[in-house]
């Protein structure tokens, strides 16, 4: 019999089928595999605030690290304050704490405040102050005390209402007049004191309260000093 080739187009088309049945069962097979990676993302749950807190201090530790690098040399002895805020440093350090200090309402509900206490090697003690979002690991405000053994006491505070920075002095002596002046905007201190706020936002703290949290027990100013800072063309 004569073949006309009829059959070699319907068994090519056979051929045809059956590739694209294959082809449509392996797409069948990658959209449910797809789907069932999606549904197990989806049951993930977001991370907890302090791992939100810990991961934006790491990535940040580059730049961090930079920041605090730049500061003048006149600043470095006073601000270098990394290697002190960490959970094993004030572990082990006699009447260093973290604290989460007690908040009044409305304020407790969208602002977290925090306060390291720290007596350094140099017997010099220093308070760092962050507050920040509750719920996050935005920086609202960053104080950093430090009061030698003998010589005046020094402050700076970050406060991102304005995005301004002051500096806070208080010579020695019962007769030294506190003074104030700004930082400029973009400079290396303010971009040192919110390094230094989010190391204080990733510790482990304790929670407290501000009656318990004396602040003359380390015969430091309290976050409440600074925060009633006059104009810096001021002084008192």
């Amino acid at each position: 019999m004569e073949n006309d080739g009829s059959d070699l187009l319907t068994g090519g088309g056979h051929a045809r089928r059956a590739r694209g049945v294959l082809v449509a069962c392996a797409a069948l097979v990658a959209g449910v595999a797809l789907a069932a990676c999606d549904a197990g993302d989806a049951h993930e749950p977001p991370p907890t605030v302090a791992q939100l807190r810990a991961r934006v201090a790491a990535d940040s530790l580059a730049g961090d690290s930079a920041a605090l690098a730049a500061l003048p040399a006149a600043l470095q002895p006073v601000l270098r304050l990394e290697r002190y805020l960490t959970d094993r440093w004030i572990a082990g350090t006699p009447d260093a704490e973290c604290l989460v200090l007690g908040d009044s309402l409305p304020d407790v509900l969208v602002a977290e405040r925090r306060r390291v206490r720290l007596r350094l090697p140099d017997s010099s003690a220093v308070v760092v102050f962050a507050r920040a979002d509750r719920e996050g690991a935005t920086l609202r405000r960053v104080e950093v005390v430090r009061r030698p053994t003998s010589d005046e006491q020094l402050g700076f505070v970050w406060d991102a209402a304005g995005d301004e920075t002051t500096e806070v002095r208080w010579p020695a002596g019962p007769r030294g007049r506190m003074e104030t002046a700004r930082q400029p905007r973009g400079g290396p201190v303010p971009r040192a004191l919110r390094a230094l706020g989010r190391r204080v936002l990733a510790l482990s703290c304790d929670d407290g309260d501000d009656d318990a949290a004396d602040p003359a027990a380390s015969g430091l100013p309290d976050d409440s000093t600074l925060t009633a800072l006059p104009p810096p063309s001021a002084t008192s």
